[in-house]
Parts: structure tokens; C-alpha cells; sequence
């Protein structure tokens, strides 16, 4: 048939069927490697030492080597300081993002498995662009294209350098040091990084897509504090008291007997019943409560109107449908939200 013996038909057989399975993903993609071996011996189109070969070959275990390598990165910490050190150095601009995250993530593949840096930096990306409120698109899309440009400077970053350093070697050539393809692959990736950076207009403007967890939390809430009687903060000037809880909130204003005083670097002293209107995470404000040195007023405010009935006098609250919410889908006459929760929708 069309001149083509048995063999090269099974061949083209085994070959059709393995393209389908990796398309389609029915069967596991390391199943269907090993199938596909078994299907060349058991047909008799590969010897038995030929096809398995490949398991005690040099670039097989350089790249299980390099797996092992980058899972130890992620195990022993090491890639948590690496993103913490690029969220600093990325700073506020955008072309400053993308030139720290496309150098640091290039060299990091040069030397690991690019999809394995690819994965450590995806989080600290999402985090870094949600933080600055910038698209994580236009950071994440040069953050991939500077993973495989890293694969260029090293022969141990990039299967097909192996083997083409092993078809040398056994050919018996003089085989290729692993830094003999750097200054193609260093020139590469610098003109690479120049071009994304001067037409970084083009990259589309995406956020990430949020999960269920996180479509309706607010990741920010305005209250005010109290300093009280026993307060640790008191005659401690507000610089000083600015210094040690800015990790902690924001202070947006500061009030004295219903006055509003100076924010910034001043000498003026905290005293009793200062208030402090703050901008705080809603886990700070619940730590707030373990704090001596601080009192949340609007709980002191509010408390005793939550714990007593004033006549059924009326307040006007705002709520969110959570995701998983057994009134999704429904109309508001058949959940009856009067009868039920005593509430009118306006």
C-alpha cells in the first residue's frame, strides 16, 4: 500500500494513535510514552536494548536532574526569597516589572526547568499586579516568553542542546561545554527584553481571573481606633507610633476632642481617646481586639444598638450574595426575604 511495508505501516499506525492520545488527553501523557515504547518493541520495529536506551542516556538524566533541582528550590524555601527580593526591585512602574521579572526569570531557566520557574513565579506575579493594580497580563506574557529565552544560554536548559551535544559525542566530535551557547542565548534574551519593553503597548490588558473565594472579598476596610486608658501608646509621639504599626494599617486621619490634627513627622504626643481613622485589612481588625494598646470605637460605638431592640427603628445595611448561596437563581417574592430575615430590599 502506496509502497510502504508492514513495519513502516505500523509505524504510522503507532504514530497516529499517540498524536490523538496526547491531543485529546484520554490517556496520561507519561502512559502514553511508555506505550508507545512497548508498541515499538512488541511490533518488532525497535530492538529491546535500543528502546530503552534512552533511560541511561546523558541528557535523560540532566533533565531528571534538573526536575530535582527546581523542586528543591521550591522545597527548601529558596523560591519565596526570590520573589520576595523581585516584588522589591520590580518597584511601581510597569517597564520596571517587566525588565526585573523577564532578566531574574530568565536566568533562573537558564539553569532550571522553565516550566517549573514559570509556575514558582506565576503566584508572586498574581500578588505583585493585584497589590499595584496593574493588568497581569502585560507581566505575566514577557514573564513566559523570558522563561523560554533562558532555555537559550545554557546546554543543560534545553532538551534539544543535549541532544544535540550527545549526536557529537557519539559521532565522536568534541562535545559542547555547557556555556558555549551563552553569547547567543545572553543576546537573545537582552534584545528581547529591550523589544517587549519599547512595545509593551501591544500586550493586552487582562486582570487574572478571580476565584469563587475571592470574587467578593474586600481586601481593604476603613474603621477608627481609640486610644484607652491603659494604652501602651500613650506620651509615645505619633511618628514613632506611625513607624511601628504601618505594617500593620494606614493612618488616614488623626482626631483630638472632635478636631482634626497634623499627620506627618511631628512631635506631638498620642494622649488618652485620640482617635485614629485607619485603613486596615479585615485580619488586623480582628487582631485589633488582642491588642492592649488599642480599642476598635466603632465596635465601643455600635455594640450596645447591636445587643438591644430600639423599636424596630429601621437601618439601612448593604450585603453581598456569596457564590454558594442557596438564593442564587431565585427571585426575590419567592425567597420572601421579609418573612424570613425581617428585611426589605430597596
Amino acid at each position: 500500500m502506496f509502497g510502504l511495508d508492514m513495519q513502516q505501516l505500523l509505524f504510522i499506525l503507532i504514530l497516529t494513535v499517540s498524536i490523538i492520545l496526547f491531543v485529546t488527553e484520554w490517556v496520561r501523557v507519561d502512559l502514553v510514552s511508555v506505550l508507545i515504547i512497548l508498541s515499538l518493541v512488541i511490533s518488532g520495529i525497535l530492538e529491546t536494548s535500543i528502546a530503552f536506551s534512552g533511560f541511561a542516556s546523558e541528557p535523560v538524566i540532566i533533565v531528571a536532574a534538573v526536575f530535582v533541582l527546581s523542586a528543591a528550590l521550591s522545597a527548601t524555601g529558596v523560591t519565596d526569597r526570590i520573589g520576595d527580593f523581585v516584588t522589591k526591585m520590580a518597584g511601581n512602574r510597569e517597564w520596571q516589572a517587566i525588565l526585573v521579572f523577564m532578566i531574574v526569570v530568565a536566568l533562573l531557566s537558564a539553569f532550571t526547568h522553565h516550566l517549573m520557574i514559570t509556575a514558582m513565579m506565576l503566584p508572586v506575579v498574581m500578588q505583585y499586579c493585584r497589590e499595584k493594580n496593574i493588568y497581569s497580563s502585560r507581566i505575566l506574557i514577557p514573564m513566559a516568553t523570558a522563561a523560554s529565552l533562558g532555555t537559550t544560554m545554557t546546554i543543560i536548559s534545553a532538551p534539544a542542546f543535549l541532544l544535540a551535544n550527545n549526536i557529537l559525542m557519539r559521532s565522536g566530535a568534541k562535545g559542547l561545554h555547557i556555556f558555549d551557547v551563552f553569547p547567543i542565548g545572553i543576546s537573545l534574551t537582552a534584545l528581547s527584553i529591550i523589544f517587549v519593553i519599547l512595545t509593551r503597548w501591544v500586550l493586552p490588558k487582562r486582570f487574572g481571573e478571580q476565584s469563587f473565594e475571592n470574587k467578593f472579598q474586600v481586601d481593604k476596610f476603613y474603621t477608627e481606633i481609640e486610644i484607652p486608658k491603659d494604652s501602651k501608646w500613650i506620651g509615645v509621639t505619633f511618628e514613632s507610633f506611625y513607624t511601628s504599626t504601618q505594617k500593620r494599617f494606614l493612618i488616614i486621619e488623626w482626631i483630638r476632642n472632635g478636631h482634626a490634627k497634623q499627620i506627618g513627622k511631628t512631635e506631638d504626643t498620642i494622649n488618652v481617646g485620640d482617635i485614629f481613622l485607619i485603613n486596615a485589612s479585615p485580619d488586623e481588625i480582628i487582631s485589633m481586639s488582642d491588642d492592649m494598646g488599642l480599642a476598635l470605637k466603632p465596635v465601643k460605638k455600635y455594640q450596645s444598638y447591636l445587643d438591644v431592640d430600639h423599636d424596630n427603628t429601621p437601618v439601612l445595611l448593604q450585603a453581598v450574595l456569596a457564590p454558594n448561596s442557596r438564593w442564587v437563581g431565585q427571585n426575590l417574592r419567592a425567597t420572601d426575604f421579609l418573612r424570613h430575615y425581617r428585611l426589605i430590599v430597596v
